[in-house]
């Protein structure tokens, strides 16, 4: 609740938070059908659905779970198969529900096959890209611990752009930062040595290794933090990988609560403050506009 993402995406009219819940539910139907794969198969598709219609490449997460389930149950080859099978069979709610409610774009495309091509090229992005590091930097780090902003002159527009960029933390921010690393780091570990909780670990792991190669190509003029929500949640269930582990009741089990509150009492003094200070920003708005203008 408290997380940079959590809290700035709930602040902004659009469907992220769909988009969020879309992926958790992918996650949380994988986790239940590795123990019974019989359960949930409708729900999957529903899932999957909601997926592709948010953000479209988040459909990638619902084909990784399909392929987990089914590796773990009927092995490599017959999982590739299943996949394909049930991508066949979700494409037909997908295509429909695109027709139904694209209809007139869809029409308009298909009888200019040609301007069709460009809008698609055109949906790449050719502006500064940023590396890896900082790639990693805001998945893992800025999406949970805001740091302070970042402001960047856009061109042609001559406007700026508020964008977390900079490895540069408030104080509260400074201490909750490598503290969630540090229990993010542990935490993947302990889930991937798990024993029931690896097979979740490694779809949750091609999840994240497939967002971060596929976003040092996708952004919008080197800003990351807009897909921040889309990775969000694996990193998240990674990072709670301790959790099976421990029992409530016991001593270790009250130090690992004792050690989340704190976290998140951190997190939500360092992202509840920047987002106060972010909204407040617009109470009286900069506007431009050449002469003649009339405000």
């Amino acid at each position: 609740m408290v997380t940079g993402t959590q809290v700035f995406t709930s602040i902004i009219a659009e469907t992220y938070g769909v988009a969020g819940f879309s992926i958790i539910l992918t996650w949380v139907i994988a986790q239940v059908r590795l123990a019974d794969p019989a359960r949930f198969r409708y729900l999957r598709y529903a899932a999957g659905v909601l997926t592709f219609g948010t953000t479209s490449s988040n459909v990638v997460q619902t084909f990784l779970a399909e392929l987990l389930v089914a590796w773990r149950s009927e092995g490599l080859f017959r999982a590739i198969r299943r996949c394909i099978v049930f991508g066949a069979i979700l494409a037909v709610p997908i295509v429909l529900l695109s027709i139904a409610v694209w209809h007139d774009v869809l029409w308009a495309e298909l009888r200019d096959p040609v301007l069709a091509v460009k809008h698609v090229y055109w949906q790449g992005t050719f502006t500064e890209r940023t590396g890896l590091l900082k790639v990693l930097q805001t998945f893992f780090t800025f999406s949970f611990i805001s740091p302070v902003f970042s402001w960047v002159l856009l061109l042609p527009e001559e406007t700026n752009m508020r964008d977390f960029r900079e490895f540069a933390f408030p104080l509260m921010g400074q201490i909750a930062a490598p503290l969630w690393l540090v229990f993010g780091a542990v935490g993947t570990v302990a889930a991937l040595a798990h024993r029931q909780y690896r097979w979740i670990a490694l779809g949750l792991l091609a999840a994240v290794a497939f967002n971060v190669l596929f976003h040092l190509h996708f952004q919008f003029r080197g800003s990351l933090y807009l897909y921040s929500a889309h990775l969000h949640f694996p990193l998240f269930a990674l990072a709670a990988g301790l959790a099976p582990w421990l029992r409530a009741s016991r001593p270790a089990g009250k130090v690992y609560i004792a050690a989340v509150l704190l976290l998140a009492v951190l997190s939500a003094a360092d992202n509840l403050a920047l987002a106060s200070a972010f909204v407040t920003d617009f109470d009286q708005p900069i506007t431009r506009c050449p002469a003649p203008c009339q405000e």
